[in-house]
């Protein structure tokens, strides 16, 4: 019933516009989503033509159809088809096995399904029946994005509001979830990144919880499938984004019911159904294209899919299908045997027998070595041998390979374990009994010999510091004084090292970061920092030129004073003179103190 009438309101929408005189195109892009301006997912569609007239261009086939598909270059492994979506991959939600993989890391923008995070993250920090009390921030979304239209401080529960975030993508509900659950947005952001890196994405960033577009604001394939097999872990998120329909009651700022519908058509279209297809969430900005995450179960193997980057909604759920019919059809679930999972600490240690030695009568020694599962589930191609599988340790993870491609991965660690350990005892016996007892077969236990060769080491040599002790004390002396200066030596050169590999990256990461500006800015705005610094270089030179023309000639007029004044000093040695010349003298004098003067 919600479902015809949400039909017949697109079809009285559509005949009004069209009386308007309003493309029809742009309303069936518009109205493909529910709603009227847009395809409910991020902003206007209008600009880039909508989703039906992109999906009628048939013949155009765009470059990132041909992009190369990881997967298709592991030896035996079935071969994926080419697609146009720009990223793809398909991930086995059970072992973590990538079964597809087309351009899986590259940097993309998510647009709406980053809203998986922000479902994933709300679910992990509140509760359903924790009341959500909207303030002004829903109004910071761009105008004509996917909304429900709250009004602030309109109540509703976190369920209601999850609904409206995955059901209708509604970008300021994605806000006001946010601000509820961190206290801010940006604080909400900063969970989201952290849940990010603790899941182990190589390749997002988030920048605000409903995915509209920003240069910060991205993804990747892969990372998109590690964190919606976080989300689907969570039986509220299933049930969630498997609703087709959905009621928000009338709340306190507004008297009606919201009737919701889910945009993941390939839960109910006729057109785009996919048996077994469980949830999933759609996207659109125009820097990133239609966008789609879907998972879906057929017997007991669920696949997630994620679509990046493609042009048309419609396309994205029918690549979406033939790639779950790929997964689906080529790979099997099997459990590979790990052989930890049975070994005692005895056989670990290598021990096969106890002999007479107390020491190694603990229980513990009976106890697992490992804590790890018995069998791990691995996904490989369908009639793969199990021993075509290899196994890598790597920390305290066992990740299973098929051609250096991995396919399973489960945790191992050691088990704790704390011996009884009686040395007096061991140590009498192998004192008594170390020369006396012949090297036959039966008395040729490892273990007897192993640990009386090392007693008897120990002893003795225990008892030659005992016998020697200056002499020792004199060699730890001595070794000290050498080790100490060469641990000296290795921390002023680990120092140096250090302050040399910082001053390296700072210098890479400011010719990085200047690199960046020269990337960010336009070819006029480079051109015109180049003339203003030729043109500083010009000022300069003229300023330097003209400061040391007039030093010489300051120069200049020092040198003609100190030679009148030796030429004064000259004429008062002379002695007599005549009256004319005393005269002429006095009249040149005269002159040359006023010439002096000026000087």
């Amino acid at each position: 019933m919600k479902k015809s009438k949400i039909r017949i309101l697109s079809l009285v929408i559509l005949v009004s516009v069209l009386l308007a005189g309003v493309p029809a195109g742009y309303v069936m892009a518009s109205a493909q989503d529910g709603e009227t301006v847009h395809d409910g997912d991020g902003q206007t569609d209008g600009q880039d033509g909508g989703e039906e007239s992109a999906e009628e261009e048939t013949e155009y086939i765009p470059e990132s159809y041909y992009l190369p598909i990881e997967s298709n270059k592991i030896k035996g492994w079935p071969q994926g088809k080419q697609i146009e979506a720009e990223a793809a991959a398909v991930m086995d939600a059970s072992t973590g096995a990538f079964l597809y993989s087309k351009n899986a890391e590259a940097k993309e923008y998510p647009a709406s399904i980053t809203k998986i995070m922000t479902a994933l993250v709300a679910l992990e920090n509140s509760s359903l029946d924790e009341e959500v009390t909207y303030s002004e921030i829903v109004f910071n979304i761009e105008f004509g994005s996917s909304h429900l239209g709250i009004q602030p401080g309109e109540k509703m529960t976190m369920e209601d509001a999850l609904y409206g975030l995955m059901l209708e993508s509604a970008n300021d509900i994605a806000m006001g979830i946010a601000e509820h659950v961190a206290g801010s947005v940006d604080g909400f952001v900063q969970m989201m990144n952290d849940k990010a890196a603790q899941l182990g994405c190589v390749n997002t960033h988030f920048a605000n919880p409903h995915g509209l577009f920003d240069e910060q604001h991205y993804t990747c394939a892969r990372d998109m499938a590690i964190i919606t097999q976080a989300a689907i872990a969570n039986p509220t998120f299933c049930k969630i984004t498997g609703t087709v329909e959905y009621t928000i009651e009338k709340t306190n700022k507004v008297d009606e019911n919201r009737y919701l519908l889910n945009h993941q058509k390939m839960l109910y279209d006729d057109e785009f159904k996919y048996d077994g297809c469980l949830g999933g969430k759609t996207g659109f900005v125009t820097e990133s294209l239609n966008t789609l995450v879907t998972f879906a179960q057929k017997d007991d193997k669920k696949l997630i899919c994620i679509i990046l980057k493609v042009n048309g909604s419609g396309k994205t759920f029918t690549e979406t299908a033939d790639l779950l019919d790929y997964g689906f059809t080529n790979f099997i679930n099997k459990d590979v045997k790990n052989p930890e999972a049975n070994m005692s600490r005895a056989e670990l240690m290598g021990i096969c027998s106890f002999g007479k030695m107390g020491m190694m009568t603990d229980e513990e020694l009976k106890k697992p070595a490992f804590i790890v599962n018995e069998n791990t589930e691995v996904t490989v191609p369908a009639g793969t041998d199990p021993s075509a599988v290899k196994r890598k340790i790597e920390g305290q993870q066992a990740v299973y390979m098929y051609e250096n491609w991995p396919v399973g991965e489960d945790q191992i660690s050691l088990a704790p374990a704390a011996f009884n350990v009686s040395l007096p005892k061991a140590s009498e016996t192998y004192l008594k009994y170390q020369d006396r007892v012949p090297q036959t077969e039966e008395s040729e236990g490892f273990i007897d010999n192993a640990v009386g060769t090392v007693q008897s080491v120990w002893n003795r040599f225990w008892g030659w510091i005992y016998d020697n002790d200056l002499l020792a004390a004199l060699i730890v002396l001595i070794l000290l004084l050498v080790l100490i200066p060469i641990l000296v030596i290795g921390i002023v050169r680990n120092h140096n090292s250090q302050k040399i590999r910082k001053q390296r990256q700072r210098e890479k990461e400011e010719r990085i970061k200047r690199e960046e500006e020269i990337d960010r800015k336009s070819t006029l705005e480079i051109e015109a920092e180049l003339r203003a610094e030729i043109e500083a270089d010009r000022l300069r030179r003229e300023e330097e030129a003209a400061r040391m023309m007039e030093e010489e000639k300051e120069e200049k007029e020092i040198e003609e004073a100190e030679k009148f004044i030796e030429q004064r000093e000259a004429i008062e040695e002379a002695g007599s003179v005549n009256v004319k010349d005393v005269g002429q003298v006095t009249a040149e004098g005269g002159q040359d103190e006023e010439e002096e003067e000026q000087v």
